[in-house]
């Protein structure tokens, strides 16, 4: 696999991040990759783990591939998640659209 766009690494870290945040926001209520898995009888998490497998393993293929350093991916992380959760708590204070 062949990366050239250097934030190939941080784009799949955030849906990876953004995946295993869905996941953990499913315990207290299902989301749709959980109601789908259920009415498809393969079980609760069949689908979270697929999708957080198959996106931790485009990150490390990106992180190899662009050559980036762990403190720095640890780093980029940290970071996404603290937007995620900037994001999260002033959702109620941004504006609605209405389409």
């Amino acid at each position: 696999m062949q990366f050239r766009w250097p934030g190939a690494a941080s784009l799949v870290l955030s849906a990876l991040l953004m995946r295993v945040l869905a996941a953990a926001a499913s315990l207290v209520n299902p989301n749709d990759e959980a109601r789908v898995a259920i009415d498809r009888g393969i079980g609760y998490w069949t689908l979270h783990a697929v999708f957080i497998a198959a996106l931790l393993a485009l990150t490390v293929a990106a992180f190899r591939a662009l050559k980036v350093r762990w403190g720095e991916g640890l780093l980029t992380g940290v970071l996404i998640v603290a937007s995620f959760v900037v994001v999260i708590a002033a959702e109620s204070s941004l504006p609605t659209l209405r389409i």
